[in-house]
């Protein structure tokens, strides 16, 4: 039975919006907030590649893919598969997916301690923190600070400034929250760092990450063929289920993971029109899709779109996905919440509604399907959206998703039980729903 709990309306602290996590995610889930603020610090230990078939006209046997991602995989982690065995696994159900994790590592799912003999401490900022713990290595321009006098060889701890106090530069011992992501050796000096003329390349060599996952950069630079989504969106797209030769919507397409996924499955036939609103992110999605025959881009607001006189636009979509803006609450690793604030979470849920309501006319009666999605924990950018959406237009109708890999749905007021078991959501918490981030999925079919 659904249950309304109602949150104050004017929220404005960092914990307002815990409260809100709390009410709205952890309490549904039955796991404690803590439970929850840890799981967010702890990246999926899986590693997932995708082969785009929409690279080349021939596809690549299962076999091929394999070997490529085993050999590529081996040659740039030797430090990190040294006595362990590289487990490499195809998804069922997900065309040309893969999994890929250092197999006997169950103690690198824990806190690699700091070396007995206090090395030199290097402080970076939350976003590369947060690479560092996907697994990869620290960029020099991604440094911030170093706490002493850093030596090219030398090994160092790195650490993220969890609370962004830290300064650039700053020599001096720092007193302000810090975590710790692991350990490396320099491969430049301090002094090089903070000069007119910036470095390039790698500052430090994770060799001893908190957690030992794969580092991808080598390879996916070396082999364009494979990208590196997470699993949660491969199954939003599976869910879609594009078909050769069919007229397909991508809205919100940056960065274009899921429009190549499209553009893949149907074998570089038919259309996708590829709607983003930024002009600079609408650029790199046209440069991520040049080789690809079947993809338009269009820079618009597509809650708009059908109001878009100067875009040539089919009159209908076989099939709409809408991988909606969202507080990306479900992205982990994330070391801090504190830049999020509560207008954002709820302006979330306006902006979602917006987008679908204007899109659904422009989906073909009869049968057509469109996939909502976010990588939101919340449910009131996921459920919430869903039973508004089913009110507005009584033509749609929730359908089975296939393939199903996580959860089902909240109970929220407006769902039946067996809609919300229609419903596909991802937890966040590390060992549940195949140790993805937070995501949510809905398939819907109009009538």
């Amino acid at each position: 039975m659904a249950t309304n709990l109602h949150l104050p309306s004017t929220l404005t602290s960092h914990a307002d919006v815990l409260e809100i996590f709390d009410v709205e995610y952890c309490q549904p889930v039955g796991c404690s907030l803590d439970t929850f603020l840890d799981s967010l610090r702890t990246p999926p230990l899986s590693t997932v590649l995708r082969y785009n078939h929409s690279e080349i006209d021939d596809s690549i046997p299962l076999e091929e893919q394999e070997r490529i991602i085993r050999e590529g995989l081996q040659t740039v982690n030797k430090e990190r598969l040294l006595g362990r065995s590289l487990k490499i696994n195809q998804v069922a159900g997900l065309s040309d997916v893969w999994t890929c994790e250092v197999e006997d590592s169950g103690s690198d799912i824990y806190p690699v301690e700091d070396d007995e003999e206090k090395p030199m401490n290097v402080i970076v900022d939350t976003a590369a923190g947060e690479a560092l713990l996907r697994g990869s290595n620290l960029f020099a321009s991604g440094i911030l600070a170093c706490i002493g006098n850093m030596r090219a060889g030398q090994r160092v701890s790195v650490y993220c400034d969890v609370e962004k106090k830290c300064l650039k530069g700053r020599v001096a011992n720092f007193l302000g929250e810090l975590y710790f992501v692991g350990s490396g050796i320099a491969q430049v000096h301090r002094t090089d760092l903070y000069t007119h003329q910036p470095i390039n390349g790698i500052g430090i060599l994770m060799d001893r990450p908190r957690f030992n996952l794969l580092s991808l950069s080598e390879f996916l630079t070396s082999h364009p063929s494979f990208s590196s989504p997470n699993l949660p969106s491969c199954v939003a797209v599976q869910v879609l289920g594009p078909q050769p030769q069919e007229t397909i919507l991508d809205c919100c397409a940056a960065p274009g993971g899921k429009t190549l996924h499209i553009a893949s499955l149907m074998r570089n036939t038919g259309r996708i029109i590829a709607v983003e609103k930024s002009s600079e992110r609408a650029e790199k999605l046209r440069r991520a899709t040049a080789h690809c025959r079947n993809v338009d881009v269009i820079c618009a607001d597509v809650s708009k779109l059908r109001d878009n006189t100067k875009a040539d636009l089919p009159t209908s979509f076989d099939r709409i996905l809408v991988d909606a803006p969202c507080s990306a609450s479900g992205q982990r690793p994330r070391l801090s919440f504190r830049s999020l604030q509560v207008n954002q979470l709820e302006s979330c849920p306006k902006v979602q509604k917006k987008i679908l309501h204007s899109i659904v006319p422009l989906l073909k009666s009869g049968g057509g399907r469109l996939v909502y999605s976010t990588c939101s924990v919340l449910r009131r950018e996921n459920e919430d959206v869903v039973a508004w959406l089913l009110r507005q237009h009584p033509e749609l109708r929730l359908c089975q998703q296939t393939p199903h890999f996580g959860g089902v749905g909240f109970p929220v007021s407006g769902l039946t039980s067996q809609q919300s078991g229609l419903l596909q959501r991802f937890s966040m918490l590390p060992g549940v729903d195949g140790d993805s981030i937070g995501f949510f999925v809905a398939l819907f079919e109009k009538v």
